[in-house]
């Protein structure tokens, strides 16, 4: 998380480059990442509490809220043309990987065959990851 917000004040030092395909993409990376935040955040503060949140993007990725910062972070180092937000965000990602390996064994014990069957079908990044 800490990661997270030295990028968002980083950010504020670095020009946007408003021109350019890296631009485009950066706007619609962030768009799109921004909208599946969003939708992430409704499906889970919708679901009941204590049970597993499978609906909206749940159903294409367990950790959507991870993959949508991430591509919103990205999104803004396309917008800054910069290479060390783009970095600094890989580097945030590898290391939530390992939060999120916690938090599947948690779910696996919380949750038991019910997690063990969602855990099956939904890919834990997105497609097939």
């Amino acid at each position: 998380m800490i990661l997270f917000f030295a990028i968002m004040v980083y950010s504020v030092f670095v020009q946007i480059r408003f021109t350019g395909v890296l631009f485009v993409f950066g706007v619609l990376l962030f768009g799109l990442s921004a909208i599946g935040t969003i939708a992430a955040y409704t499906a889970y503060f919708k679901a009941p509490l204590n049970q597993l949140v499978r609906e909206g993007v749940y159903r294409i990725s367990r950790n959507p809220i991870y993959v949508c910062v991430a591509g919103m972070m990205l999104g803004i180092a396309l917008m800054c043309h910069s290479v060390i937000i783009a970095g600094i965000t890989v580097l945030q990602f590898i290391l939530q990987h390992g939060i999120i390996l916690e938090e599947e064994t948690y779910c696996r014990t919380i949750h038991g065959k019910d997690y063990l069957e969602y855990f099956e079908n939904v890919p834990r990044y997105l497609l097939f990851f």
